[in-house]
């Protein structure tokens, strides 16, 4: 079987290429391929803070961080991709 990595290029709630990406990926693992993991990728203005929001279905998950222009950040968070699928 294929193992894959998903880069999405748009923020994830802020059109359809996340859901999309999720259904791939929920596809792949059913027929038996590895998901090594989805990337998002947002070019954001520097100096300032930004809020960087999660879902949960029990709180808030808000960090905000002050970017500064020309550096690179990357911000990992753990989920499990398509829990529905037995």
């Amino acid at each position: 079987m294929a193992s894959f990595g998903l880069l999405v290029t748009h923020a994830p709630f802020e059109q359809q290429h996340a859901f999309s990406a999720y259904r791939f990926a929920c596809s792949a693992l059913s027929l038996g391929h590895e998901i090594k993991g989805v990337f998002f990728y947002q070019e954001v203005e520097g100096n300032k803070e930004h809020r960087i929001s999660t879902e949960s279905e029990f709180s808030a998950n808000d960090i905000v961080m002050y970017l500064e222009t020309e550096k690179l950040y990357f911000i990992r968070q753990y989920k499990t991709l398509c829990s529905t699928l037995t």
